[in-house]
Formats: structure tokens, C-alpha cells, sequence
């Protein structure tokens, strides 16, 4: 578990000091039909990982949101999600 964490705030540290190096990897996570609407090079530091605990209710809301805007293909993207992480 220390190890992972101290991974996970290394690769933080790396997109904070060159971000334009890892930009392009946003685009893995945005549906196709999104990608030629989303320039990567116009994110700003903003756009972080962060390390926290994410309550069952923020989880709910979240993907509340997400469908209702259809924001994903697939009918059901908690499936994926709920998966533990390894």
C-alpha cells in the first residue's frame, strides 16, 4: 500500500512539472464520439488526480450525473467502476 501511494504521488509530481508530456493520455478516457470536440493541449494543471475517499453518496451522484447526460456509450458504467482495484 506504501508503495502504491508513493507511486501515485510520483506520477502526480510528473504531470504537475510537465504536463504537455502527458496531455494526450486524457484522451483514453473520453468517448469516441467526444474526442474531435476536446483539445488536450487547452487543459490546465487543473485537472488532477486526487488521493481521497469517495463516499458511497458522492459515488451515486456522480454517476447519477454521468447518466443522465449519457456522457458514456454503455447503458451501465458502474460496471467497470465497481470493479476492486488491484
Amino acid at each position: 500500500m506504501i508503495f502504491r501511494k508513493s507511486r501515485d504521488v510520483r506520477a502526480q509530481m510528473d504531470l504537475d512539472l510537465e504536463p504537455e508530456r502527458y496531455k494526450h493520455f486524457y484522451l483514453n478516457e473520453v468517448p469516441d464520439r467526444y474526442r474531435s470536440a476536446l483539445d488536450v493541449r487547452r487543459f490546465s494543471t487543473g485537472e488532477r488526480v486526487v488521493f481521497l475517499p469517495y463516499s458511497d453518496e458522492t459515488y451515486a451522484k456522480t454517476q447519477a450525473w454521468i447518466h443522465e447526460r449519457g456522457i458514456f456509450d454503455t447503458p451501465d458504467s458502474t460496471e467497470a467502476a465497481a470493479l476492486p482495484m488491484q
